[in-house]
């Protein structure tokens, strides 16, 4: 059963004067990412306070999504060029890591639920936006081997859900996105 709680009690968040957005709350409703003049923020709502990231001189931020444990954020940004790209934020370390890494548009940036892809757009099919997946770390067998899959399933029934965990390795992700669909119409 959903309960809905309405009070007359408001309180102001932030006192910066721009306009807001890309808004985008964690999974455990503690915390919410925001954009503004260029500028990523995360509210926390237990302590009341905001907390500068990072920011961006070329063009701000569009913010996607944390991961399920709340630690990463998912978004693109332009660079100088005004080039697109797709990035991850570790919000602990403060670093952010460049998944998509070349000159076309990439937008977007979803993890998929283990924490090991990110799915995003990309105008690199000459210049029609298409579904691009980017796996974080290298490819240390063949997927696609009968023998590998079997291993794998097997393995996936043994241990149940997997635990999350986001780990990148940025050695050659540049030459790691997958094009997943194709044609004239975009993704």
């Amino acid at each position: 059963m959903l309960r809905l709680i309405i009070t007359a009690n408001r309180r102001k968040l932030t006192e910066h004067e721009s306009t807001k957005g890309s808004v985008i709350w964690a999974p455990d409703s503690k915390q919410f990412a925001y954009v503004t003049a260029n500028t990523l923020f995360i509210y926390n709502v237990e302590t009341n306070t905001n907390t500068r990231l990072a920011y961006n001189q070329a063009g701000g931020f569009s913010v996607r999504e944390f991961s399920k444990d709340g630690k990463w954020l998912a978004l693109s940004h332009s660079d100088a060029d005004q080039n697109s790209d797709v990035y991850l934020y570790d919000i602990t370390a403060r670093q952010e890591y460049n998944i998509s890494q070349n000159p076309f548009r990439d937008s977007g940036g979803i993890l998929t639920n283990d924490g090991k892809k990110v799915i995003f757009t990309s105008n690199r099919d000459n210049g029609t936006n298409h579904l691009f997946v980017v796996p974080l770390e290298k490819v240390k067998e063949n997927p696609n081997d009968p023998l590998v899959k079997e291993r794998l399933k097997k393995e996936e029934q043994e241990k149940g859900e997997e635990e999350f965990a986001v780990s990148i390795e940025m050695d050659g992700i540049d030459r790691r996105a997958i094009q997943l669909t194709r044609g004239s119409n975009g993704a």
